[in-house]
């Protein structure tokens, strides 16, 4: 991941299990998405813009529970559920019409990483 974000990278922002708040700037790829989730990936679609990837296996590796991006899902899922988020997660933007994830938008990236 660099610092200056090149065409083919999504800006976003990373929420690790032990709370630490990150920006990075992701390749626009499958490989990009399950390194930043540390595997399968599963997409949670939020309000206002905004989707999550997550492990999609967290639950069956007992990976440990993410209080801040479980807090996340609860305020702003669109389809809420009950299920805790585990692990590492990335907020980028929503999937567009082309099925690509998009940045994440502005505010959410500022609310986050301030």
């Amino acid at each position: 991941m660099s610092a200056k974000k090149t065409v083919n990278q999504l800006r976003g922002v990373t929420i690790t299990a032990d709370g630490v708040v990150s920006a990075v700037e992701v390749d626009n790829t499958l490989q990009a998405l399950q390194t930043a989730v540390g595997g399968y990936v599963e997409r949670l679609p939020l309000r206002d813009g905004v989707d999550m990837f997550v492990n999609e296996e967290g639950l069956l590796l007992s990976l440990p529970r993410n209080e801040l991006a479980t807090r996340l899902a609860e305020g702003y899922q669109v389809h809420p559920q009950q299920v805790a988020i585990v692990g590492d997660a990335l907020v980028l933007g929503e999937v567009n019409t082309s099925g690509d994830s998009t940045d994440v938008p502005d505010w959410v990236y500022e609310y986050l990483v301030r």
